[in-house]
């Protein structure tokens, strides 16, 4: 994260109050690679009296002192080895514990220190939710005198509290860019009364979601961006991100399953480009015999999943309460987490994708761009994403999303050029298991004669200040996070 800006981030807001809990657990960050996650931890860990941080991945020395014992006592007494500057018996302390995956036995000693609760522990890891190759990383002093691998000790349940983190959202690219609370809160004000924005605002906020559709919200770009630092050090950073989560299948799968995990990969613009989203195990070679593909490449798509890249959205079999609980597990898209990962992949020879989303040119899949960046915005705002296709008439639809909106369930349609015809949303007037129906396109905040709701397309990212007032549980502490939910 060299060369990064002090980029404003929630989750710094987050880690406050956890530390602000006197009953809190060691803390457990997932994130994709190079979100910030050990930039922003590490920036928390001044207002510490005493901190130290261990970059598991890298020091096999600590990796071999959590595996010979997790002790708390122990574990301290190698910190102060490896850091002579560490003194966990001086003031309040933290301990940082970077790239976790690549020790289960420090994962394990969590609950020791949870137990313990004199001190403060946080951990983070990109690929906690992937399985890794077994010898990932040199770990000869991982085995015992016999040669053998010792046990994979279990996770500690119940012993930690887990906080998901993403690049930024669209809020906090807009901190990035310098504008204030006061005029954020005038675009949720007009959001959350359905009243449309000033045309001066209303410009404003399309130009910077069409440069955060662009560049994306990986802190690295964005803070080039920030900088002034020039388009070729911009798209630098945003192919070296594409680059580094390359590098992680190639070095952590399991080696029978790295090239199939890039086709997969490489797979998703393609996939996205076309009429049908709908992600298709066939198309990634190719292969008609769509069953064959499944079972070679299912195990990849988990993997990808798994890392943080991509962003699943499940087909629904009917429209239930909540629409959830009727997802089908076999039918879905795959978005890319960050837009701007989507579009360098997409483009990654010139930038003829950027000058399509700054020119509007929807020739350039721009709707799949667009459908992107919307699916993003949801995810990051702690929305599950489904879609809807009802194919027999006189009924047919096919909405884009359907969610649920607090207590209320919305279908929703996202139109990238200026076509503002609906035909799906429009069958869902009058339907009983609608109670919202939301258009995000190029237009200002308005509200039809039929009750259909336009919004802007950067309205997405503020999703939640469409419900009512006494939907959201205004609370993003730590303890309310789950592994594989967004905060």
């Amino acid at each position: 994260m060299c060369g990064v800006l002090m980029l404003r981030r929630k989750a710094y807001d987050r880690l406050v109050e956890w530390k602000g809990r006197q009953d809190h657990k060691s803390l457990l960050i997932r994130g994709q690679r190079q979100v910030g996650k050990t930039f922003i931890i590490r920036e928390f860990s001044k207002t510490y009296e005493n901190s130290t941080y261990v970059d598991l991945s890298s020091n096999a020395r600590m990796r071999r002192a959590f595996r010979d014992s997790i002790e708390v006592e122990d574990v301290l007494e190698a910190l102060m080895l490896q850091d002579r500057t560490f003194d966990p018996y001086s003031g309040r302390c933290l301990i940082i514990l970077d790239e976790i995956q690549s020790s289960p036995w420090a994962r394990q000693a969590l609950k020791s220190f949870t137990e313990d609760g004199r001190f403060d522990v946080i951990a983070s890891g990109s690929l906690l939710d992937v399985p890794l190759r077994a010898r990932a990383y040199d770990e000869s002093d991982e085995r015992d005198e016999r040669g053998r691998d010792d046990a994979v000790p279990l996770i500690p349940v119940g012993y930690e509290e887990h906080m998901r983190m993403y690049s930024l959202d669209f809020e906090e690219f807009l901190w990035a860019k310098g504008y204030g609370d006061a005029t954020i809160a005038k675009v949720r004000e007009s959001i959350r009364q359905r009243v449309p924005l000033s045309g001066v605002l209303l410009d404003a906020m399309n130009d910077e979601f069409r440069e955060y559709t662009m560049f994306g919200g990986m802190p690295e770009p964005v803070s080039k961006l920030v900088a002034g630092e020039g388009l070729r050090s911009v798209i630098k950073a945003m192919d070296d991100v594409v680059a580094s989560n390359y590098n992680d299948i190639s070095k952590y799968a399991e080696e029978g399953e790295v090239l199939k995990i890039r086709k997969t990969l490489e797979s998703i613009p393609m996939q996205l480009s076309q009429s049908n989203k709908k992600f298709m195990y066939s198309r990634i070679e190719g292969n008609r015999k769509s069953r064959e593909g499944a079972r070679k490449y299912q195990e990849s798509l988990l993997w990808i999943e798994g890392s943080g890249i991509g962003n699943m959205c499940h087909q629904l079999r009917d429209i239930t309460v909540p629409v959830s609980m009727s997802s089908n597990p076999d039918q879905f898209k795959v978005y890319i987490s960050d837009t701007g990962m989507l579009v360098r992949m997409m483009d990654g020879d010139g930038v003829r994708a950027m000058d399509a989303i700054r020119t509007g040119d929807i020739g350039f899949n721009q709707g799949s761009l667009t459908e992107n960046v919307v699916a993003e915005c949801l995810m990051k705002s702690g929305i599950d994403r489904n879609y809807y296709i009802h194919r027999k008439e006189p009924g047919r639809m096919e909405l884009d999303f359907v969610i649920d909106l607090g207590s209320e369930t919305a279908a929703i349609e996202v139109k990238s050029g200026r076509d503002r015809e609906a035909p799906s949303l429009s069958k869902t007037i009058g339907d009983g298991r609608f109670q919202r129906r939301l258009m995000f396109e190029r237009s200002n905040i308005s509200v039809d004669e039929n009750g259909v709701e336009h919004y802007p397309l950067f309205a997405a990212a503020f999703v939640r200040d469409m419900g009512r007032s006494d939907d959201w549980v205004e609370d993003y502490s730590c303890r309310r996070a789950e592994p594989g939910r967004g905060l």
